[in-house]
């Protein structure tokens, strides 16, 4: 039988005080409390200046993707309901050319149109290079929903794929020098 206040671990007893050591000095007492409030702020503040790394996993927004919305109807002009498979290509020209990427939606990945809407992500399933976006000064979409022929025209994309380009900036590499020859500062005070 153990001696009451001992800690059984197989194969010896060990006093609390022994593993836990002294607990009580570590707890604010009447004389301490300011002391342990200065502590607690002063690691508060020294996280706050990024003196302890933050190895948290962050929550990425999706940069390396293209959001598209479309509308399939069939050959009368009805909107279609149904599972498709859509190949995606980019280009640098409204007609002819060579993809600069393409993305297969196939199999469990097929496009779920309901009453003619679609929705996709470009680039989740195949990666959009970086040089794709930084390359060209247009994209344009290329369509392609099953056996048939890509669809005509192709749809030019606005502006936001192009806000990746901001990723390949190195940093404080844009200097507010760098911007007035750019003429984006001509009139911003030194």
């Amino acid at each position: 039988m153990e001696p009451q206040g001992y800690i059984r671990i197989p194969g010896a007893r060990i006093p609390p005080h022994a593993l836990f050591g002294n607990l009580r000095a570590w707890l604010p007492s009447r004389g301490n409390v300011l002391f342990t409030l200065l502590i607690v702020a002063a690691f508060f503040w020294v996280q706050s200046i990024g003196a302890f790394p933050n190895n948290a996993p962050r929550a990425f927004t999706s940069t390396g993707t293209i959001a598209y919305q479309g509308r399939l109807a069939n050959a009368s002009g009805s909107p279609v309901t149904g599972t498709y498979n859509m190949l995606f290509r980019l280009y640098n020209a409204s007609s002819g050319g060579t993809p600069l990427w393409e993305e297969y939606w196939m199999g469990s990945n097929s496009v779920s149109v309901s009453n003619g809407l679609f929705n996709v992500m470009l680039g989740s399933l195949t990666a959009i290079p970086q040089s794709v976006i930084t390359g060209n000064n247009t994209l344009w979409l290329g369509v392609t929903v099953g056996t048939d022929s890509e669809m005509t025209p192709r749809m030019q994309l606005g502006s936001a794929p192009f806000a990746m380009q901001a990723l390949t900036v190195p940093n404080e590499s844009v200097t507010r020098e760098y911007l007035r020859s750019c003429r984006l500062l001509a009139n911003y005070p030194r």
